[in-house]
């Protein structure tokens, strides 16, 4: 979830105020639409409705010196009671001789056939002294199967009807959305070896990206759903050709990213940034760029008199010129908005002006350890290292004859790729089952890619192109660097680190809003590269608290990094906004085909994912709460009302979908209690009705409760 908080009053900003405010009208109206159709179809059948609620009104909650009514607010208009419960879990129409409210139905599942009877002495069903008493006209149960399937598919109906409505509506005025192109690769992800980063996406497991409305979220759920079991095809483009197109067949694999406490499968691909600096912050403090005098909205034009319009082309000048000042010209004051110089020209604007700002080095934090590194877990295409056959499973041990460290070895790189010199690598490597070292004579590059480290993940070495892991066991400790002075010794394995600051100001300002994790256990062990990179990106005073196995004994640590005089970071603290495309529907009747369009791709996104959990590749702790919906509708509200009502466009379609499952208490239940009626002739046994219903409304309750508990850990950190 993004915030955006008022520095100096410490309140929330009115645009996050009112994105609140969007997202509490959007749910609601999501349920109330859904509960209208059910109350509209039933009113037009002729059954009395006691109750119509947005929210369940389950019970008062009793706080002791507080005590919360379970309605928020009611009013009596003729026979039906129309109000706000005071639990925000759905809604429901109390039809007489119905329940749709789970609550009631666990708490007297007799209830509603018992209060479709008319009173004893009133008219029968016939003559005999046993006879039933006689049911209420008015009562749900004394209508027709027809009647019955039509008042509870209505409110699917309505959902759906409105789910079309809302996309409609967007798409007329515009919806803003992260085309299909490719940004960072985590790094010896299936992506990174197959050098995506920079590609443009054209068509995914058959789908065309290029027709109209698909953006890059599309792609990647895209993966997410697809079990992971088969390959991914891909039709690209790469940026350096202008018409040719690749065809690829990527495995995705699991363990690259974490998503609501599990690990879908990936192959490692981001969104591309452009090259806009962000609304309200351009720049991260600590960093070169920070007093160099961007601005927000900058859009940067060149590096070095080198133009860039995206941020792998951005990556690559940085990258060349890590050691040096760097004079970046910007475009500053336009009235549109352009994610990149080319647009701007393209829009033939002139209300711009063009300014140079100088943006100095930014020296590495270092720690004076030297880690242990692993193997090579990847070697990507095309690389040096491929084109020399350097293989998965080589131990570098030394470059032209000094000891190889992954998270330093790309400063002497660069500097060999710029003289264009060869550097010998000595290799361990595992043939026929005897252990050989060779020697590899690679010339570096500088790096086509931009890659991300991962919890979990190797480093990549973009120079060479090949990938390893860096373990969280130190290998050498520098003589009077931070480390030695802090009493670390060769050999000590760390096993917690958590990067914390000295003045609680900054403390306020981390990259995690004041969440200072530890970062331990499996997430260290083969990734000291994550720690590595978040100290590149902490502010002043930051340091690291350390928990250090030695000798089976735990010692904790306090280590405080210096700024190297010899090693510079190629990133310079410049904070990029997502490259946006806008999709305008050409007319009314264009936006209800892209709106039907747009319902039908959710219909089927919706289905994968109740495949994927009936198959097991999706865990339950994938679901989300009224919490994870909340969530993402104010996010996609900040991004502008038409990316809310594409939003509630899937939350409309979600909640038709899952109502109609054949879950006793669910619309879907009643609709197969109803076609076992329509089939036989007969309801089904009020008894085992009554028992089917009480387990759907207990199962569903327990869903409820549990989604919630997995919203307060997400909250909390715990997924």
């Amino acid at each position: 979830m993004h915030f955006e908080l008022l520095a100096a009053a410490g309140l929330p900003s009115l645009n996050f105020v009112w994105s609140i405010v969007q997202m509490i009208i959007g749910i609601g109206l999501v349920i109330f639409v859904h509960e209208l159709g059910h109350f509209l179809a039933a009113k037009a059948c002729g059954v009395k409705c006691e109750k119509f609620y947005v929210g369940f009104d389950a019970f008062d909650i009793n706080l002791g010196v507080l005590r919360i009514p379970s309605r928020l607010a009611y009013f009596q208009w003729g026979e039906t009671e129309y109000g706000i419960g005071i639990l925000p879990l759905g809604g429901y129409v109390k039809m007489l001789g119905q329940h749709d409210n789970p609550m009631e139905a666990v708490s007297d599942p007799h209830a509603a056939n018992e209060s479709i009877k008319l009173a004893s002495d009133g008219p029968r069903v016939d003559a005999q002294p046993n006879a039933r008493p006689a049911i209420d006209p008015r009562s749900f149960q004394a209508k027709t199967v027809p009647q019955r399937m039509l008042i509870m598919s209505a409110g699917v109906i309505v959902n759906m009807v409105f789910a079309v409505i809302f996309a409609s509506i967007a798409f007329l005025f515009g919806v803003s959305y992260p085309p299909a192109l490719v940004g960072d690769t985590v790094a010896g992800s299936p992506a990174w070896e197959n050098n995506l980063s920079g590609t443009q996406i054209l068509e995914i497991n058959g789908a065309s990206t290029q027709d109209k409305y698909f953006p890059f979220d599309e792609v990647a759920h895209t993966i997410m759903v697809s079990g992971g079991k088969q390959p991914i095809q891909l039709e690209i483009k790469r940026p350096e050709s202008s018409a040719q197109t690749e065809r690829l067949f990527i495995q995705p694999v699991f363990g690259l990213i974490k998503l609501k406490g599990f690990s879908p499968p990936s192959i490692g691909i981001g969104p591309m940034l452009s090259t806009r600096l962000g609304a309200d912050r351009p720049t991260s403090e600590g960093q070169a760029a920070h007093d160099a005098g961007f601005e927000p909205n900058d859009v940067i034009v060149r590096v070095n008199g080198t133009e860039v319009n995206d941020r792998v082309e951005l990556g690559r000048e940085l990258y060349k010129y890590w050691d040096q000042p760097l004079t970046f010209t910007v475009l500053r004051g336009t009235k549109g908005i352009y994610f990149s110089y080319r647009e701007y020209v393209k829009a033939g604007a002139k209300d711009g002006e063009l300014i140079e700002l100088t943006v100095q080095t930014n020296p590495l934090r270092e720690c004076g350890m030297v880690m242990k590194h692993g193997p090579v877990t990847a070697v990507q295409i095309g690389s040096p290292a491929h084109q020399q056959r350097m293989r998965v499973g080589d131990v570098i041990l030394k470059m032209d004859g000094q000891d190889f460290d992954p998270l330093l070895a790309p400063q002497y790189l660069r500097k060999m790729a710029r003289e264009v010199k060869p550097v010998e690598f000595l290799v361990q490597r595992q043939e026929s089952n005897a252990t050989t070292e060779v020697k590899v004579l690679l010339t570096p590059r500088f790096s086509p890619s931009v890659s991300s480290v991962g919890e979990g993940m190797p480093v990549a070495v973009e120079e060479i192109g090949v990938a390893m892991h860096v373990y969280s066991e130190i290998k050498q400790v520098v003589p009077d660097g931070p480390a030695a002075k802090a009493g670390l010794r060769d050999g000590d394995k760390i096993v917690s680190a958590t990067i914390d600051y000295s003045e609680e100001k900054y403390r306020d300002l981390h990259l995690e809003r004041a969440k200072i994790k530890p970062i331990d256990g499996e997430a260290l062990e083969k990734s000291w590269g994550v720690v590595h990179e978040l100290l590149q990106l902490a502010l002043p005073s930051a340091f690291l608290k350390l928990k250090v196995e030695r000798d089976g004994k735990p010692i904790e640590v306090e280590l405080l990094p210096v700024a190297s005089t010899r090693h510079f970071s190629e990133k310079r603290g410049l904070a990029l906004q997502q490259v946006k495309e806008i999709y305008t529907a050409s007319d009314f009747a264009d936006s209800v085909v892209c709106g039907w369009q747009q319902v039908q791709y959710d219909s089927g996104k919706i289905l994968g994912i109740l495949r994927q959990m009936v198959t097991g590749n999706l865990p339950l702790t994938a679901i989300g709460g009224v919490g994870s919906i909340a969530v993402g509708a104010t996010s996609e509200a900040m991004s502008g009302t038409t990316r809310l009502l594409l939003f509630l466009t899937l939350l409309s379609v979600n909640l038709a979908i899952l109502n109609f499952l054949p879950i006793p208490i669910l619309d879907g239940g009643h609709m197969v209690f109803l076609a076992w009626e329509g089939v036989t002739g007969q309801p089904p046994n009020e008894k085992v009705q009554e028992g089917l219903t009480m387990i759907g409304a207990l199962l569903l309750l327990g869903l409820i409760i549990f989604a919630l508990g997995l919203d307060a850990w997400r909250i909390i950190g715990l997924f």
